[in-house]
């Protein structure tokens, strides 16, 4: 009988993990619950510049909502377990000989490892590794192909919460539950967007963005970037950083 495989998450340097994996985790179960967060932010003002708003819920489409659309690519969220009592097979992670170096039954060894591989900064990456998930049929390509489906997904782990639930008579911990959220890899300018040069954007910046690329996404010309950092008041073109907010303005045609 084929054994089982397991969810991978792999860390690397690059943010397309193109690069040689610097950690591997294999899940020892399998998620038992997998959840995608998809969002859409819709500029309430006809003419670009106002506010935006998230449609999350199936309701707010009893009145067609107006502007112009930005879709988010999804979060993803891992669900699962580490036992360490002997009930599950041992997991196949490099470095990790049964669950604790003495042979005391833990689950350190394996929480450990996982937090090097996916949440200790790390100076290469300004942050925490770049994360590639590979797994099942669920998880969604990164590419601005809406509903392509391809097993794999790359991101940045945004928060991972460990509860211990069981504890051996030292109280060495041998089993815990494990929820990861990560955020993904793709830049917003690769998703699909209502936008026009002729309107007002505002757009919050997210890891991998640059003013370049955004500009062609925008203006369909990479070389106003320069207008935009001076518009919005930036030291240069590299003083962005995740979740600040740009004003991307319509620019006179004979400019563009």
């Amino acid at each position: 009988m084929a054994k089982t495989e397991k969810l991978t998450i792999t860390g690397h340097e690059k943010m397309d993990c193109s690069d040689t994996a610097i950690g591997t985790i294999k899940l020892q179960v399998n998620p038992e619950r997998i959840s995608l967060e998809y969002g859409i932010e819709m500029d309430q003002d006809s003419g670009g510049g106002g506010a935006k708003a998230t449609a999350t819920s199936a309701a707010a489409t009893a009145h067609p909502l107006q502007g112009n659309p930005t879709y988010s690519f999804p979060k993803l969220q891992i669900n699962t377990i580490i036992d360490a009592t002997g009930v599950l097979e041992k997991p196949e992670v490099d470095g990790i000989e049964g669950f604790a170096s003495d042979g005391t039954p833990s689950v350190s060894d394996f929480i450990t490892k996982l937090k090097n591989v996916c949440y200790n900064y790390r100076e290469s990456t300004h942050g925490p590794p770049w994360l590639k998930c590979v797994w099942g049929e669920v998880l969604p390509s990164n590419s601005s192909k809406q509903g392509e489906l391809d097993g794999i997904f790359r991101g940045r782990l945004s928060n991972l919460t460990v509860e211990y639930t069981l504890f051996g008579e030292s109280g060495n911990p041998v089993r815990a539950e494990i929820q990861m959220t990560i955020d993904s890899a793709i830049s917003p300018a690769a998703l699909p967007k209502g936008e026009s040069p002729d309107l007002s954007h505002i757009i919050e910046i997210k890891f991998g963005d640059n003013l370049p690329a955004l500009c062609k996404n925008i203006y369909g010309s990479p070389e106003f970037f320069l207008q935009i950092a001076k518009i919005n008041n930036l030291s240069s073109i590299y003083a962005i950083e995740p979740g600040m907010k740009l004003l991307f303005p319509p620019l006179e045609k004979a400019s563009r």
